[in-house]
């Protein structure tokens, strides 16, 4: 009777344990998109290469850093959009926690758009 009681509390605790695991890497803290003109788009990284860039925010001086995922459209647009100049609008994941094989920030953009003036 003990042993099950104890099997199935060390089993609860290794399933809980896993989601928060899971959470804490994997989970969003929000969503969103930010506007502006890509200005400088970059590889980085010793073991993990990562795809790091910059965008400028309006009329202001701002700069926005943001990560971009493996995904090779979306690195296209974006090179295009360095390359030419145009305003692009960018949607991003803002993760709980950002590990190094990820990239530099916390946001991971995941699609691209380019925005007609």
């Amino acid at each position: 009777m003990w042993k099950r009681i104890l099997i199935f509390v060390v089993f609860l605790t290794l399933f809980i344990g896993g989601l928060v695991a899971y959470f804490y890497v994997d989970g969003d803290y929000s969503d969103g998109y930010r506007a502006g003109i890509i200005v400088k788009f970059s590889q980085k990284g010793y073991i993990f290469k990562t795809n790091e860039g910059q965008l400028q925010l309006g009329n202001s001086p701002e700069l926005w850093a943001f990560t971009v995922e493996k995904d090779p459209e979306v690195l296209k647009q974006i090179e295009d959009a360095t390359t030419r100049g145009y305003r692009v609008k960018i949607f991003y994941h803002e993760k709980y926690n950002q590990f190094d094989w990820r990239g530099d920030t916390k946001y991971l953009v995941y699609k691209v758009e380019k925005v007609e003036q």
